[in-house]
Order: C-alpha cells, then sequence, then structure tokens
C-alpha cells in the first residue's frame, strides 16, 4: 500500500531483531512443531534443539519422527 511508508519497520527488523533473534530464540519452532503434528512428546525435540549441529534439520527430524511411531 503506498499510503504507509514501510521503510522504518524493516529497518528496525533488519538493526535490531535479526541481531537478537542470533541470541535469544523465540516464536514458531519447527522441531516442535514437528513433535506437535506427529503428537508426540517434545522430549526428542528438546534433544534436537539443544545439539547445535542439528537444531536446525527439521527435514530430518521429521523423518526421524516417522520412524518413532508418528503417523506416515
Amino acid at each position: 500500500n503506498p499510503k504507509f511508508d514501510v521503510r522504518p519497520i524493516y529497518k528496525v527488523i533488519q538493526e535490531e531483531f535479526v541481531p537478537l533473534s542470533e541470541q535469544i530464540e523465540w516464536g514458531f519452532n519447527d522441531i516442535y512443531g514437528i513433535s506437535g503434528h506427529l503428537n508426540q512428546h517434545p522430549r526428542e525435540g528438546m534433544k534436537v534443539r539443544g545439539n547445535p549441529e542439528l537444531k536446525d534439520r527439521c527435514y530430518d527430524f521429521y523423518l526421524e519422527s516417522l520412524d518413532l511411531g508418528g503417523p506416515n
């Protein structure tokens, strides 16, 4: 919508929220979302999120979660 100037919003997001999100995790989390979608306890997701090498590998987590007894 041309009557609104959204540049200040994107500037704040880029300069404040992106760096902050690297320090503090908030909002939707794909790993926990997968656990909920498959009606599984989040304990496996908690393990994965605690591992820096695995924490962003949602596709791998989904496939492994299916093997844990989730719906196919």
